[in-house]
């Protein structure tokens, strides 16, 4: 019986797969799928009802969970989803970790921290990688041919917490979605006017500053820095990290 049970739900998860079809055909599947969703809900209603007593207690929870996870539906918040899998702490707590961490904190960001590479890096057309020879076409390793790299931000900003202070590297993708311009942008508006140094700093990256954010970034002590994969502004999306999940030092 349980057997019969696990080709049905084999069959569901392959009908379902075809719901990501685009058009008409995958409407087609998507309705079918959800109708073999219904079906199979209710052949597991049947099988409980002859499976004995204990059984019916532990297998309950783990098919409502595989339902919902058919359905595509997260009962997860944004700042649940924000901290998944990352260890939330203030700032001051930084300088204790000893290995690579994932951690979630929040931060003011404070002043530049001038690295002998400036604000930007040349990199692929497709994906963040750093390209071997800014001058020179080359094929990336993510498949793209690149004719002529192009500037991605890189930008190193010192954030503080009340005493603590540590060093922030800020990516291509953060930069752009806070500056709402591309570094490619902003660099060719300095080549116009005839500034082509990466080490100085257009005035528009003051943006960047004296922003208080949260950010979920990968703790690096090796390099005294920690890399930005996420960061929010929202003044009550940041409270909310702030007062229910931060831990303190004590």
């Amino acid at each position: 019986m349980m057997q019969r049970c696990d080709t049905w739900k084999a069959c569901v998860r392959i009908l379902q797969n075809r719901c990501r079809l685009s058009g008409s055909v995958g409407m087609h599947w998507c309705r079918l799928g959800c109708t073999c969703l219904v079906l199979e809900k209710t052949w597991w209603n049947l099988m409980m009802q002859r499976l004995p007593t204990n059984e019916q207690k532990e297998n309950p929870t783990q098919s409502a969970k595989s339902l919902s996870n058919w359905s595509g539906g997260s009962q997860y918040s944004p700042v649940e989803r924000f901290v998944h899998n990352a260890k939330c702490m203030s700032l001051s707590q930084f300088c204790k970790i000893k290995h690579e961490t994932l951690c979630v904190t929040v931060a003011t960001t404070l002043k530049f921290a001038v690295s002998k590479y400036g604000w930007f890096y040349y990199g692929c057309t497709r994906c963040s990688s750093k390209a071997p020879n800014p001058e020179k076409a080359y094929e990336c390793s993510c498949g793209q041919k690149v004719e002529q790299p192009i500037p991605r931000y890189k930008i190193e900003i010192y954030v503080s917490n009340g005493e603590s202070k540590y060093r922030f590297v800020f990516w291509d993708s953060e930069c752009a979605a806070i500056l709402g311009m591309t570094a490619e942008f902003m660099h060719n508006s300095m080549v116009e006017n005839g500034e082509d140094d990466p080490m100085v700093y257009p005035d528009e990256l003051e943006m960047l500053l004296n922003k208080k954010m949260t950010f979920r970034v990968k703790v690096q002590p090796t390099f005294s820095q920690a890399s930005v994969w996420k960061l929010c502004d929202d003044e009550t999306f940041v409270k909310e990290i702030e007062n229910d999940y931060i831990v303190e030092d004590v």
